[in-house]
């Protein structure tokens, strides 16, 4: 299967968006310090060059986004 999503994203699952199914690209872990690390309908963000768990347990992937924006918003501003 082709890859559906824009230069530098990758498919991770679907979403629905308007009623239809379609796929949800998210930026490409080759280039984040951190992933998604999916555990059924849960996730765990890990950092990519360590292996690091950011939490003890899977939490909702919804958080597990959120929690990740707030870690690359750091490494941003860290890189500053």
């Amino acid at each position: 299967m082709n890859n559906p999503c824009w230069p530098g994203y990758e498919m991770y699952g679907t979403k629905q968006k308007n009623g239809r199914t379609v796929p949800n690209c998210v930026p490409s872990s080759r280039n984040m310090p951190y992933s998604l690390e999916r555990w059924g309908d849960k996730a765990i963000v890990v950092n990519t060059k360590t292996g690091k768990h950011h939490s003890l347990k899977p939490i909702p992937i919804s958080n597990a986004k959120a929690q990740m924006r707030v870690l690359l918003a750091a490494e941003k501003e860290k890189r500053k």
